[in-house]
């Protein structure tokens, strides 16, 4: 059974364990719902039905009876001489997309774990809130070897970031701001981000 409620419990450690990472599926539909994943959802189809449907064009074929008039392609009508509908693809929503924060700095902490242990597991909440949800996940990750998780079923895509996540092999430490550009190039439309760092930079050197 999939709780609903969030870890009580603080990560510690130096480095994330494999299992404990899977073992937080359970709370996938809690992340789920402090991300507002399925509001935003909600949101995206209300704003999308205001922007003729939220739909690209893809073809136009003859007009049908029944057929709204009002995507009529009058240029298609005007060449052809007869009729003809303009028809949309459906835009893509749904997708979830982490970019996490593996590199140095991270690698520093409290008593109870670094910062790198926390984010990890804050990203995989995530891909377990999608998860949750039955939509697609990708992940980003600087500082690892392991870096990128290509977008697909969230289910296998969660655990794949987890055990990239848990072999701490240590790889380019690409800029986030770079990260964030290459993810929003590749993502499709409607997709949602999950940033997961402390939003702090090392002091530059006196």
């Amino acid at each position: 059974m999939i709780e609903a409620g969030l870890p009580r419990h603080v990560p510690r450690g130096v480095r994330p364990a494999l299992d404990e990472l899977l073992d937080l599926r359970r709370y996938g539909v809690g992340m789920r719902r402090l991300l507002a994943l399925d509001a935003e959802r909600r949101e995206g189809t209300r704003a999308s039905a205001a922007r003729s449907q939220g739909m690209d064009y893809a073809e136009s074929r003859p007009y049908s009876p029944g057929d709204d008039v009002r995507r009529i392609d009058w240029r298609v009508t005007a060449r052809t001489g007869r009729a003809h509908t303009k028809i949309f693809r459906p835009e893509r929503g749904g997708d979830v997309v982490c970019l996490v924060d593996q590199r140095a700095p991270m690698r520093f902490g409290t008593r109870a774990a670094f910062k790198s242990v926390v984010a990890a597991h804050v990203a995989a909440l995530a891909g377990w809130a999608a998860a949750a949800g039955g939509e697609r996940f990708g992940a980003h990750i600087s500082g690892a070897r392991a870096r990128h998780v290509p977008l697909g079923a969230a289910e296998g895509a969660a655990a794949t970031l987890c055990s990239a996540l848990a072999a701490q092999e240590p790889g380019e430490e690409e800029p986030l701001e770079r990260l964030a550009a290459l993810a929003a190039a590749e993502a499709p439309l409607g997709t949602r981000f999950v940033l997961v760092c402390d939003l702090a930079e090392p002091e530059e050197a006196l």
